[in-house]
């Protein structure tokens, strides 16, 4: 009799003998076996290489910029590359656009290159192709929409539930009739002496995001409830600011390519998950052979400005 044969031999022994005996005991035996079972299986999986990851948001009003780096090893046994960033400084980068080629970036640091002079065009297309070392050659392709401009902005001061002084921003945008617009709101705070942070924001029964506060996800949406229409879009927030001087709130209506949108759609979806439980959710990826984003938007802006006198 081997020595495993041996063991299974005692130990059915010892249950029959409980089992007569001491039921109670007996199943008090089986319960701490049952939940002290554990099995362990070592996987030997290999490790997948990285691949170039090209992140980069364009738009008319500024030089074109992108930053490289590579992916971290998958399956690495080495916790520490967690916090550690592989990043790319001497690419070949081809920049597409009506069959002309832009070759005049300048790298800068932590794998960020600029064109020195070329600014994105609207309405055209791009094409990037980038090779490093021995990696796979990446490429995207992105196009930079037209911008859609802020008719009108205006504001009211009012009460909220508690008796708590609110400041309402009403801004007004016509949609143009074409299918598959699509849209992003960024708001910033500056104060006369330089102070800049992103405000608080609330929304109520909001005709798109209901009921919403700053934090929850990014403000993107499309144009399908309100299509070739004008929009009137409502917020509130916090009147407990200018104090010392005047406040300024800078609103930036972003038009965004639809590889924006799907990028910061999937965003939204991955900062909402809660639980272990929750459906995995895959970030958009416009990397061919590769990893990130390649995307482009233009933004129409304008400033409203008061002091709490």
């Amino acid at each position: 009799m081997c020595k495993h044969d041996f063991v299974k031999f005692i130990s059915l022994s010892i249950i029959l003998f409980l089992y007569k005996n001491n039921r109670y005991l007996f199943l008090l035996i089986i319960m701490i076996t049952i939940f002290s079972c554990e099995t362990r299986t070592e996987l030997n999986l290999p490790e997948i290489q990285p691949k170039i990851v090209l992140n980069s948001f364009f738009n008319p009003d500024s030089l074109f910029r992108i930053n490289l780096t590579l992916s971290k090893l998958k399956n690495s046994r080495d916790f520490n590359l967690i916090n550690k960033w592989t990043y790319i400084n001497n690419a070949d980068i081809r920049l597409f656009v009506d069959n002309e080629i832009i070759t005049d970036f300048i790298f800068k640091n932590k794998g960020n290159f600029v064109s020195s002079a070329y600014k994105p065009i609207a309405g055209k297309e791009y094409t990037i192709q980038i090779k490093y070392t021995d990696y796979q050659e990446i490429e995207a392709k992105s196009l930079i929409p037209e911008k859609i401009t802020i008719d009108s902005l205006y504001y009211s001061f009012i009460e909220d539930e508690s008796g708590s002084k609110m400041l309402k921003v009403n801004i007004i945008w016509n949609d143009p009739p074409e299918q598959n617009f699509y849209y992003i709101f960024v708001i910033k705070e500056e104060q006369y002496y330089g102070y800049k942070e992103s405000p608080a924001i609330f929304l109520r029964n909001n005709t798109i995001f209901g009921d919403w506060t700053t934090g929850q996800s990014l403000m993107v949406f499309d144009d399908k409830i309100f299509n070739n229409h004008y929009f009137n879009f409502d917020m509130l927030l916090n009147y407990d600011v200018a104090q010392f001087g005047p406040t300024y709130y800078i609103f930036y209506l972003v038009h965004l390519s639809k590889d924006f949108y799907l990028w910061a759609e999937s965003q939204n979806r991955y900062f909402q998950q809660n639980t272990f439980f929750d459906e995995p959710v895959i970030v958009y990826n416009n990397i061919k052979n590769g990893l990130g984003i390649f995307a482009g938007c233009n933004i129409s802006c304008d400033t409203i400005s008061f002091n709490d006198y």
